[in-house]
Parts: C-alpha cells; structure tokens; sequence
C-alpha cells in the first residue's frame, strides 16, 4: 500500500495481477450482468488508487477493494431497481398524493384552522374540505 500511496505504477500493477480474480469474482456473484461487473472490478481499482495517499496506512488491501467493490455493487443493484419512467405524470402523480392526503382527514392534534397534520409537513383544507 506504501507504493500505491506513492503514486508507483509498478505496485498497482502488480496488486491489479494478484487481486483481480478475486475481486471480479465476488462482484460476480452478485451481479449476472458481466459487462457490468468488469466495470465495477475497474472501478474499485481505479477508486483505490485515488484514495490511497489518505490511506497510506491500510494494510489489508483485499478487503478496501471488496468493501469499495461492495459499495458500487450497491449503487448499480439501486440504479437497476427505478422504473426508467414514471407511469404517470407529476400532475397525476400529485393529484393522486393529495387525493391520499386529503382521505386521512384531520389527526389528533389538527388545530382550529382546519389544518391537518401528516408526518412532518402540514397541510392546509380549506373548510369546506374540498381542494382546488
């Protein structure tokens, strides 16, 4: 870690030859796309090697690259998992939120405005409870 921390080549190279397998391995396993998974093995290593000055004294590299490999798998499985399109627009998608909110009706602790409290954020009725 001392010669990666030092910017030698040399030494990346030769971890990249003795960590590579292992690494993309344990990606892998977790990931069935393979293209996506040769991207998160580079990924780690190019990570480490911009980090390693502040972790000169890391003497377990395996491990940062699999906690790293680990952490990018997480953002890559979250990019996977949203929709690439909403199924309805913001104005239908906010009418159906206010429709929601409004069908709570005032909780415990309304006041005499007729506001109604909902989480953090408090929504103001008129008092003829319609909206619009």
């Amino acid at each position: 870690m001392y010669r990666i921390a030092d910017r030698e080549p040399a030494a990346l190279a030769e971890l990249y030859r003795l960590q590579v397998r292992p690494i993309f391995g344990h990606v892998r396993a977790r990931i069935d796309d393979i293209d996506a998974a040769a991207t998160i093995t580079r990924a780690a290593f190019v990570e480490m090697w911009r980090l390693a000055p502040a972790r000169r004294q890391l003497y377990d590299a395996r491990s940062w690259l699999l906690r790293i490999a680990d952490r990018r798998i997480g953002e890559h499985l979250r990019s996977q998992a949203w929709p690439a399109t909403l199924g309805a627009g913001y104005d239908e998608h906010m009418r159906l939120e206010s429709d929601a909110l409004i069908r709570l009706g005032p909780s415990d602790d309304s006041d005499r405005r007729g506001d109604s409290a909902v989480g953090c954020s408090r929504v103001v009725l008129p008092r003829d409870g319609r909206v619009g």
